[in-house]
């Protein structure tokens, strides 16, 4: 039968041990204790029946360590940020941690609340994407183990794992001209904090070498006039070979659905292509060609970067600190719409 909040002293009474034994059972601590089976499974019991909850507060004073580890992004209504969490959170439960989330909706001062709080709750380390730069010094400077992941903290000797955006730029480009594309529109957001999107566009400047090849770049806030969408609309139509490439998932599905109320066919009259996977690239009619992530694999490669930082000493982090910027390699997946 449960009782309200028992102690370790409790439960080994219950199980006819000695409160250290439960401790370290119940903890998984006791590789250089040698204990019975039995003994193992009537603790673990005997704690269940009892309602038993280790302290955390205790924990942590015994181990220096909180088990939480913080992650801010910017966006969490976005399919990257969203399966990224998706992936982080099960590769941080698998070790015992547990994952504290932020969204900071691009908005600098939130940010710096946000992380202010994780600081406060005494997180053992942090990934972020960020929205400002300026605002994760408070965490360099209180010495938490840090990651960025997506966009990197420039200026900053601090480890960093995302995708090869200009390699990403480069394979889209490369596919147009190939297609027989010329004339291209690159599509961005206006997030002028955002260092991987004029990556994209170098890279696809980059892929667009043949002789001819014009490409023209337009930011599309988040509520854009009549006057904006027609600018895409009229290069879409200007001339033949004409592809409009959005830089993220999102401008991507915009313009997709402008170009689409208008009329126009794709890829008949205008092609289209974006850098980021998302659900509705492959379900829409006709489905959309897209540079996609290998977000499993960058949670993942963050994760084991940021556990490397907590368990090793404070020189150890320092070198870590000064030669991680991993970068993945993209992939085309190529659909009707290119």
């Amino acid at each position: 039968m449960a009782i309200s909040n028992p102690s370790i002293a409790e439960v080994g009474r219950k199980a006819k041990v000695h409160p250290s034994t439960v401790s370290r059972i119940l903890n998984k601590s006791f590789e250089s204790h040698r204990y019975s089976a039995k003994t193992v499974a009537r603790v673990i019991a005997v704690a269940q029946e009892l309602g038993y909850r280790p302290s955390q507060a205790g924990r942590t004073l015994r181990t220096g360590k909180t088990m939480q580890i913080g992650v801010l992004v910017p966006d969490i209504t976005s399919v990257f940020f969203n399966q990224f969490i998706k992936h982080l959170e099960k590769k941080v439960w698998a070790t015992g941690y547990r994952l504290l989330i932020c969204c900071s909706n691009e908005n600098a001062q939130q940010e710096q609340e946000y992380l202010s709080d994780l600081l406060s709750r005494g997180i053992d380390g942090l990934v972020v994407a960020p929205s400002d730069t300026q605002s994760c010094q408070q965490v360099i400077t209180a010495g938490i183990p840090l990651v960025s992941v997506d966009r990197p903290l420039l200026g900053m000797t601090v480890p960093h794992v995302g995708l090869d955006n200009i390699e990403a730029g480069q394979m889209m480009g490369q596919h147009l001209i190939e297609m027989g594309y010329k004339h291209v529109m690159a599509v961005a957001p206006c997030l002028p904090n955002d260092p991987t999107l004029p990556q994209r566009c170098k890279g696809l400047a980059q892929g667009l070498v043949t002789e001819g090849a014009v490409l023209k770049t337009v930011e599309l806030p988040s509520e854009a006039t009549d006057e904006q969408l027609n600018k895409i609309v009229n290069f879409a139509t200007a001339k033949p070979h004409t592809a409009i490439v959005g830089l993220t998932e999102d401008t991507t599905f915009r313009v997709y659905e402008c170009l689409r109320s208008h009329g126009l066919s794709i890829p008949d009259d205008v092609g289209m292509g974006g850098i980021d996977d998302f659900p509705a690239a492959r379900l829409v009619c006709p489905a959309i060609s897209v540079i996609a992530q290998p977000i499993e694999q960058l949670a993942h490669k963050a994760f084991e970067c940021l556990l490397e930082m907590i368990n090793e000493t404070e020189k150890a982090s320092s070198t870590i600190e000064s030669s991680i910027y991993c970068q993945l390699s993209p992939e085309f997946i190529r659909r009707e719409s290119l």
